[in-house]
């Protein structure tokens, strides 16, 4: 497992730096990368800017202006601080945060086919394309590669990196389209680009919006690059917006959901009201979900923290140096702090058939230890309209010594309750109905 992620891409880094004081960044922060008091993020997806200014919420490229042409030395500028996303980059380290994926929304304007860093359309260079000024695949790769070392010499190392977002949508802010066979004429270039300068960074594809387009894409890939396709590629990436996480894709590389959020739904949604998607409990499955049946690795919330009223963001930032917390942050609570590096997914099922269908049930164990004690991770999720009591027996354990349990509902934000009673090898936990439970057991 590789835990959960986030971004505060398109300025809201900044802003929420702009709004809060020293104490409240550091609360903020601590709310998202605490693995005891927080929810333990792991991962922190960084904006790469392709824009010619930070004009509204753009992300300013680091060579904003042509230079005359693909082959010309471009002029790179660098403020060290990248909208704030370098501070807060330089914080979540600080925090534990153990991935830095930088990804790139779009090429630069002029090294593109409408030469627009918005509004779609393609890369320079690669198939049906044909500029005057010629390809622009090299200095595209070196402008990312450039990127890439700046944050190095900031003090950050950044352990995965994307060169387009979303390439299935075309949308009036930054963004690239590129199918599978696109990107195979690019990763030519950018894979050993990079690789020459950072031999461990990963490189990711596909990005797409919903899971069935980076299905697409990663079938478009096989057939341009042939049976070594996955030698392009260290991580296969996807949105969850279009087509949620289904069938696990047709592939041996790690796979992460790196976007997704309840666009369309107001921040102050409780953990169940009336199936909002905004509600934490939605989020609770969406991510057992994803864990469980489509064999992700990785779970993101397009925002961490920022201002306005949208359900995008787990923290809701204030002008006035307040903020508040959504119950969703606690969703990814329940299962970040288990997921981390280090840890491994095992096989939990509810056989009981009268409630096996509104259940929704994970586990994750680890060598070592949960920073709250245990070695095991049981999560349970009752989508129903009744308690139930379920008896959970951990395969290969001759005897529980502890288990700490923690409550999901409408009062409950991850607290501690005594809802599970020992009985030799075996649990009987208790589950309210729509509600979700959290049990970290020691043997």
């Amino acid at each position: 497992m590789d835990g959960c992620g986030y971004s505060e891409a398109f300025q809201r880094a900044g802003w929420t730096y702009n709004a809060l004081d020293d104490a409240n960044r550091a609360a903020v922060l601590d709310l998202l990368h605490d693995t005891t008091t927080g929810a333990g993020m792991s991962m922190y997806r960084i904006g790469i800017g392709s824009s010619p200014n930070s004009t509204l919420d753009h992300m300013n490229s680091i060579v904003p202006v042509s230079i005359g042409g693909p082959g010309a030395t471009p002029d790179y500028k660098w403020d060290g601080n990248d909208s704030s996303q370098v501070w807060w980059a330089q914080e979540a380290k600080a925090r534990g945060c153990v991935y830095f994926y930088g990804d790139a929304w779009s090429a630069d304007g002029y090294m593109k086919t409408n030469n627009d860093d918005a509004n779609g359309q393609y890369l320079c260079g690669v198939r049906g394309t044909n500029c005057p000024t010629g390809s622009w695949m090299q200095a595209y790769a070196n402008k990312l590669v450039q990127w890439v070392k700046f944050y190095h010499q900031s003090g950050i190392d950044i352990t995965h990196l994307g060169f387009v977002n979303e390439p299935d949508q075309t949308v009036t802010y930054a963004s690239m389209v590129s199918d599978g066979y696109q990107a195979y004429d690019f990763l030519q270039v950018l894979r050993p680009t990079a690789r020459a300068a950072f031999p461990d960074l990963k490189i990711t594809w596909a990005e797409s919006a919903g899971w069935e387009q980076t299905r697409l894409r990663l079938k478009d890939l096989s057939n341009a690059a042939g049976p070594n396709w996955q030698d392009w590629i260290d991580l296969v990436t996807s949105h969850g917006y279009d087509q949620p996480p289904t069938t696990p894709f047709d592939t041996n590389l790690t796979t992460w959901q790196t976007e997704w959020a309840a666009l369309f739904s107001t921040f102050t949604q409780p953990w169940y009201g009336h199936g909002d998607e905004g509600e934490g409990i939605f989020w609770a499955n969406a991510i057992s979900n994803a864990f469980v049946n489509s064999n992700v690795s990785l779970f993101t919330n397009w925002i961490g923290a920022a201002t306005g009223n949208g359900a995008s963001q787990l923290i809701r930032v204030f002008a006035n140096n307040t903020f508040e917390v959504s119950p969703r942050l606690w969703s990814y609570a329940a299962f970040c702090r288990y997921t981390r590096p280090g840890s491994i997914r095992v096989h939990a099922s509810a056989t009981e058939p009268i409630t096996n269908k509104y259940l929704a049930v994970s586990a994750f164990n680890t060598a070592d230890t949960f920073p709250d004690g245990g070695s095991v991770a049981i999560q349970i999720i009752n989508n129903g309209p009744k308690d139930v009591a379920i008896p959970v027996t951990l395969q290969g354990v001759e005897k529980v010594k502890d288990v700490k349990t923690y409550l999901l509902d409408n009062k409950h934000n991850l607290g501690a309750v005594k809802m599970c009673a020992r009985q030799g090898d075996k649990i009987l936990a208790t589950v309210p109905s729509l509600s979700m439970i959290v049990m970290s057991i020691s043997h």
